[in-house]
């Protein structure tokens, strides 16, 4: 169900935030390859990245409703960001990455509840090189 919902979120994100899929599948091969806490702590940081991202990409975090009544309730970024950061600061453990996984999986599947259109395309060329 999760390998679903985070193809779903490539799918659905990537014409905002092209890069999904490559930070995504990096995320997880890491995880997966981890046995020390130092890689588990990388897995953690690439989740914040991967949200920070797309939030920069699609929808800022507020605890104010789009137009569609959802929002990025402040309280989950800080959840994800306290988990985060355990991981820089401290030992982390393979459960505690898992979860911090899933639930950035989770809130890019809440972003895309908030937008049930398609999200504008963003590309990352440098249209002003293209003019030389």
């Amino acid at each position: 169900m999760l390998a679903f919902v985070a193809d779903e979120a490539v799918s659905r994100l990537s014409d905002a935030a092209p890069g999904i899929g490559d930070r995504l599948w990096a995320a997880l091969t890491c995880f997966e390859s981890a046995e020390t806490n130092e890689q588990y702590a990388q897995v953690a940081v690439s989740c914040r990245r991967i949200f920070e991202y797309v939030i920069d990409a699609v929808a800022p975090v507020s605890d104010q409703p789009t137009d569609t009544g959802h929002s990025i309730k402040k309280v989950q970024w800080r959840k994800l960001h306290e988990l985060v950061n355990k991981g820089v600061h401290a030992e982390v453990y393979r459960s505690e990455v898992r979860r911090c996984f899933i639930r950035t999986v989770l809130l890019l599947d809440d972003i895309m509840a908030m937008h049930p259109q398609p999200f504008d395309i963003r590309t990352d060329i440098d249209l002003d090189m293209l003019k030389r």
